[in-house]
């Protein structure tokens, strides 16, 4: 049974060197599939570039959460700003009337 094996081997090895493909048929092979690979690369590289632009548009649009985070940080801005102005309106208030009391004072 192992020598049938043997001797079946050997016949598919003696027919295969008995086929030769010349060198330069090989290498022009290589030389496609070389080239093939080059341009399956670039073509990869084009794509990429373009799926990076689209994911940065996506991510420069900010999601529901994002902007009910924005309300949210406006208002409490809007609120702050319009609580220092009546603040600063009182404290100018307070100065008028003291100095007023003073001038009184002094009269």
């Amino acid at each position: 049974m192992c020598n049938e094996e043997l001797e079946r081997l050997r016949g598919l090895a003696s027919q295969a060197d008995d086929v030769d493909t010349p060198q330069s048929d090989i290498e022009a092979q290589l030389q496609r599939a070389r080239l093939r690979l080059e341009s399956g690369k670039a073509e990869l590289g084009a794509i990429s570039r373009k799926l990076a632009v689209l994911k940065r548009q996506i991510e420069q649009v900010p999601n529901r959460t994002e902007l009910r985070e924005y309300r949210l940080r406006f208002s409490e801005l809007y609120n702050q700003g319009s609580l220092s102005n009546v603040l600063n309106h009182n404290r100018t208030k307070f100065k008028y009337n003291e100095s007023d009391w003073y001038r009184a004072l002094n009269k």
